[in-house]
């Protein structure tokens, strides 16, 4: 009995066990899907909350707006006009500004100008020399021209062709150019006598100089026996008492330009260890051509036609001409660079632009070079009559004619096409040995520029140094002279360009 009571009461207690775990899963499972609840309600609370203020401040914020007045909008014309009065008021303030530094600028320089109460003067040109200085423009020129003569070279008493009342005539006996031999030995030029040695070395001399260039009657005269000094010289009816063996030949006429820019350099600038130093450079232009002081006195001195010396009638037609750098320092004069120029180079650099596709830069230059070309068509034609050839025949203004050569394709026909070589030539000559912009400065480095002048010797330099300083007339003097009127004339130029400066800002001050 025990046995069977005990049975269904551990039945009973596993059942009351198992219920018991059953009943808390159950409770496990029905609290965790009241808290399931509880969050799907309250976010469902939450929500509507939300949903709800929102609409709140929505109807706020249109009840606002129907109540409230509009907010005033920017005007984009006004605005601009407040700039634009703003930026003319800070323009008027910088004009004056401007006007008042300018106008104690302009009295500084008339006080520094002003010495003594006298205002500053130009120096003195030296003697034999024009100045020419264009206002508004950078640089000024200088020029002088040193005339030739016909002479003879044994010239006694009246030696110079056109008479010996001349001024020249004493400085035309002195031999105008030294060798280097002479410079280094110290030689001079002998002076005439009568002595036949003597007679005879200096007609040794003379056929050299003039490559042998003598007459049958001078020849026969050379070997004539020994004469005196009386006889001579040739009875002529005009007394000039001239040697019968003379040999007349021609001095050029010297065309010399200065060119000198307001370029002035300091090296302290460049180079603080230097001590002050005054850099000023210029250019000279040397050109020579055939004397035209053929005097009435010269063509009754002697019918024979001059004698031409070695390479000098071919400086007169190529137009040869000598460019040479200078510069003063420190009140020395020095040679920079030396460089020839002439008609046939200007011609090659020409012909090389335009069939050989150079520079285009020159090229550009020799069209931009105005010229006056004439033209006249033949009104010989089928149809044509004088009255035609009159409105046929004009004058036109036309570039540099660079399409005048024998070009190996057709080029178009132009009124400058038409134009003479000689023409052509001239211009790009004239590009060439322009020392007036920097058109000229940049044709000229198409040609060799010479060697340094360090380089060479120091006799050559020597005498480089004296034909330019005692031949050409570039002495101290003149260099001294550039270097005063480089600066009185920048002085100028400077105030000319302060005074303007001035009327536009005054003129900007009216206008605001």
């Amino acid at each position: 009995m025990s046995v069977k009571a005990s049975t269904p009461a551990l039945t009973v207690a596993t059942r009351h066990y198992s219920s018991g775990l059953h009943d808390g899963e159950g409770s496990q499972r029905s609290s965790s899907n009241a808290v399931g609840g509880d969050n799907r309600i309250f976010g469902d609370v939450a929500e509507r909350r939300s949903d709800r203020r929102g609409e709140g401040e929505a109807a706020e914020l249109e009840g606002a707006g129907w109540d409230a007045s509009p907010l005033p909008k920017s005007d984009p014309t006004a605005a601009g006009e407040r700039a634009a009065l703003d930026r003319r008021r800070r323009l008027f303030a910088r004009c004056s500004e401007l006007a008042g530094v300018v106008q104690e600028e302009l009295r500084a320089e008339v006080a520094r100008d002003m010495k003594d109460g006298v205002a500053a003067v130009p120096p003195l040109a030296p003697s034999g020399w024009r100045v020419l200085h264009t206002t508004g423009s950078s640089y000024f020129t200088m020029s002088r021209l040193k005339k030739g003569c016909y002479m003879d070279s044994r010239a006694g008493g009246g030696g110079a062709a056109d008479g010996g009342d001349s001024p020249q005539a004493a400085a035309d006996a002195v031999p105008r150019y030294r060798s280097v031999h002479d410079l280094i030995t110290g030689g001079r030029p002998r002076l005439h006598s009568g002595n036949p040695d003597d007679v005879a070395a200096e007609r040794r001399e003379i056929w050299v100089l003039h490559r042998g260039r003598y007459t049958a009657a001078q020849d026969g005269q050379a070997a004539s026996p020994q004469r005196s000094p009386a006889g001579d010289k040739s009875e002529s009816p005009h007394g000039s008492g001239r040697r019968r063996d003379a040999v007349r030949y021609a001095r050029s006429d010297v065309h010399i330009t200065l060119f000198a820019p307001f370029r002035t350099l300091d090296l302290t600038l460049h180079n603080p260890r230097i001590d002050i130093c005054e850099w000023t450079r210029f250019d000279v232009l040397i050109r020579k051509e055939p004397p035209k002081a053929k005097t009435a006195a010269s063509s009754r001195s002697s019918s024979s036609p001059p004698t031409t010396l070695e390479g000098q009638q071919e400086v007169w037609d190529e137009g040869r001409c000598m460019f040479v750098r200078l510069a003063c320092v420190n009140g020395e004069l020095r040679v920079r660079s030396l460089q020839f120029v002439s008609h046939k180079l200007a011609r090659a650099l020409e012909e090389h632009a335009v069939f050989g596709k150079g520079e285009p830069l020159y090229l550009e230059m020799l069209r931009r070079l105005p010229m006056s070309v004439s033209f006249r068509e033949p009104w010989q034609r089928r149809g044509g009559s004088p009255a035609e050839s009159k409105g046929q025949s004009a004058t036109v203004s036309a570039a540099s004619p660079v399409n005048v050569f024998d070009a190996p394709e057709s080029t178009p026909a132009t009124p400058a096409a038409t134009a003479p070589r000689t023409a052509s030539s001239f211009d790009s000559a004239h590009v060439l040995t322009s020392q007036f912009d920097r058109s000229g400065e940049y044709a000229r480095t198409f040609a060799y520029a010479g060697p340094y002048i360090t380089e060479l010797s120091k006799e050559l330099r020597e005498a480089l140094s004296e034909y330019i300083m005692m031949d050409v007339g570039i002495t101290n003097e003149v260099a001294e002279y550039v270097c005063q009127l480089q600066y009185f004339l920048e002085q100028e130029e400077y105030v000319g360009w302060l005074a303007q400066w001035g009327q536009l800002a005054e003129t900007l001050k009216r206008t605001l």
